[in-house]
């Protein structure tokens, strides 16, 4: 494939697959969008093509973000799935988190049908997702960067190249549970804090901008 991408296909319009097709709508993508259940009429409104069926979304590139390996191969694989709208050459982005086992399974998929497969998985909840901040770990074969890195920025404030494929999908994981501790933890905080009759906004006034602060 050469030259720029136009055409997005976004399997899995969930909590996390929604605010990333209309990040690449208002960076000028056309999306074509497909999900298990209803895809939202917003976006449909905002300008996304909703297809019927994941065999008539054929497209230069293919995003999938489902809840985990297990649906991505089901949708990847089944009769009449997604392989099957996919030309020689196009390429796979895998945005779910999956096991690096299922990673591979994904990836040797891929390489059996003869699609480009890039791994990366995104960091970050939902609210990070509508604002395109998303940290995103990626891997894949070293000519198809170029052509994707558009669509990274639209959706991320970064992007980590990592070098084997498996590495987006292993690094994703650690990070995201990084994230949960450190929500668990401030939760925690909260709770104490509030319990010394100390007001939620001045414990985060006291750690913002501070040795504590996380970011």
């Amino acid at each position: 494939m050469t030259g720029s991408v136009r055409t997005v296909a976004v399997l899995g319009t969930g909590t996390m697959g929604a605010p990333i097709a209309r990040n690449l709508l208002r960076a000028g993508f056309d999306v074509l969008v497909w999900n298990r259940t209803s895809v939202e009429a917003a976006l449909v409104a905002a300008g996304a093509h909703r297809v019927s069926s994941i065999a008539a979304s054929p497209a230069e590139v293919l995003i999938t973000v489902f809840d985990d390996g297990a649906a991505v191969e089901q949708v990847m694989t089944r009769p009449g799935g997604a392989l099957s709208a996919l030309a020689p050459g196009a390429i796979w982005i895998q945005m779910s988190t999956v096991e690096p086992k299922y990673c591979a399974r994904l990836a040797d998929l891929a390489i059996r049908n003869n699609i480009l497969f890039i791994d990366a998985p995104v960091v970050g909840g939902p609210g990070l997702a509508e604002s395109g901040e998303l940290l995103i770990p990626a891997s894949g074969v070293r000519p198809v960067r170029p052509l994707v890195e558009p669509i990274f920025r639209a959706l991320g404030q970064r992007t980590l190249w990592l070098e084997r494929i498996g590495d987006g999908s292993s690094l994703g994981i650690a990070l995201n549970n990084s994230l949960n501790l450190l929500v668990e933890g401030m939760a925690e905080t909260l709770t104490l804090s509030a319990a010394f009759n100390i007001a939620p906004q001045q414990l985060l006034n006291a750690v913002a901008g501070g040795p504590l602060a996380t970011g």
